[in-house]
């Protein structure tokens, strides 16, 4: 027989390892796995020494919805641009300054890795896209990329699977 306190801590030893089997274990990327080969888009208050890029066989773009490296001048205007942090979100991405990309990774930067947890539909009004047509555009370009997971919907099929829901609780 066990003690109640035994039990007990046999209990929470049980869902400690319930725990850390459900949460997989994040593996830090080296900033210099994330510069070499990456498809950069360069604020166009920005300049970067294109030896830098050379070394790193990286590429400068144009388009948000294919770049996985951002350099904004400051961390500050990269939170406030729509345009950027939606496309960095999605599509899981790197917001970084140019000395992060002039010194091959030797400065800090934010990473965002792609949704892998979650459902990846969004669900955007008639009015949304009326009001916000350059965000509506990244959502639509990179939702429609192969390999991407994301599903845009119309908010009308939200509202038909929240019914739905409720009539099979």
């Amino acid at each position: 027989m066990y003690s109640h306190r035994e039990e007990n801590d046999r209990k929470r030893a049980r869902e400690v390892e319930r725990k850390e089997a459900r949460i997989p274990l994040m593996k830090a990327k080296r900033s210099y796995d994330i510069l070499h080969n990456a498809r950069i888009l360069v604020d166009p208050n920005v300049t970067i020494d294109n030896g830098a890029l050379k070394e790193l066989n990286a590429s400068v773009v144009d388009d948000h919805c294919i770049a996985n490296v951002f350099v904004v001048p400051t961390m500050v205007e990269a939170q406030q641009s729509s345009r950027i942090c939606w496309a960095c979100r999605l599509n899981g991405g790197t917001l970084c300054l140019p000395l992060f990309v002039s010194s091959g990774g030797k400065d800090s930067a934010i990473s965002y890795e792609r949704a892998t947890s979650t459902r990846r539909h969004i669900y955007c009004t008639d009015a949304f896209q009326v009001a916000h047509p350059v965000i509506y555009g990244i959502i639509k370009v990179v939702t429609a990329q192969s390999g991407s997971n994301w599903k845009l919907r119309n908010y009308d099929d939200f509202e038909k699977s929240k019914k739905a829901e409720k009539l099979f609780r």
